[in-house]
């Protein structure tokens, strides 16, 4: 059986695969193409991968999910919690992960459906762009309160027609 870890990244991951039958230990840096991990892992069967929950996790997954038998996402915060290191590396992290995978110690985060990571992620845009708006509210109220706009300023400030985002950009004040 084959085992691997991978330390998720922007533009790269970092791999560890070690063959129980044969012994082999390979590590590698993957850039973040299908190819590279088809070359990496070689065929799918007895493969099981290990990946740590991260704010890209879905990318990686998508590339290798077709590749391996069986992918488990890793928990971060309780993968820090059993194998906290004092030196911290891409290949000490991976053949971590891996070694976890191995002994079946792996504490496994939820791994949501296409369709719901998608939706996920717009009602998290979402959130972020109403909390920008009530940010920018926030400092508007400031500004008026502590006096260095005056009221008249500030009833200009409202009464300004705002711009229509579809019409053309020649309209705009220069």
């Amino acid at each position: 059986m084959k085992y691997i870890g991978l330390d998720c990244h922007k533009k790269f991951d970092h791999a560890t695969m070690i063959d129980t039958e044969t012994g082999e230990v390979k590590a590698k840096r993957l850039a973040h193409v299908k190819e590279d991990f088809a070359e990496f892992i070689g065929e799918r069967s007895d493969t099981r991968l290990v990946m740590e929950s991260c704010w890209n996790w879905c990318k990686t997954y998508e590339l290798v999910k077709d590749l391996v038998e069986e992918v488990t996402l890793a928990h971060p915060l309780k993968v820090r919690a059993i194998a906290s290191a004092k030196i911290k590396t891409d290949a000490i992290d991976s053949r971590t992960l891996v070694k976890l995978l191995m002994a079946d110690l792996v504490p496994e985060a939820h791994l949501r459906k296409a369709e719901n990571r998608i939706k996920q992620r717009i009602i998290r845009h979402r959130a972020f762009l109403i909390a920008m708006r009530t940010r920018l509210k926030c400092r508007i109220h400031d500004l008026v309160d502590s006096q260095l706009l005056s009221r008249h300023q500030h009833r200009m400030l409202v009464l300004q027609p705002l711009l229509d985002p579809t019409s053309a950009t020649d309209s705009l004040p220069r």
